[in-house]
């Protein structure tokens, strides 16, 4: 049970970092794949786009 909950936490750790960069940031991935999981974050995280200032400019 112990090695379940590590397993899970540090995929949720996971899924905040790849979030990053994205509109609600580590700490609001991080939540979400808390409440629900992180495989169902990882398809959010698929379908979301970056922030406004993380597009580089295109002229």
């Amino acid at each position: 049970m112990g090695l379940y909950i590590l397993v899970y936490a540090l995929l949720s750790i996971l899924m905040g970092w790849i979030g990053r960069r994205k509109a609600i940031g580590f700490v609001g991935f991080f939540i979400l794949s808390l409440a629900i999981t992180p495989l169902a974050t990882c398809l959010i995280l698929l379908i979301t786009s970056p922030r406004p200032d993380q597009i580089p400019d295109r002229r």
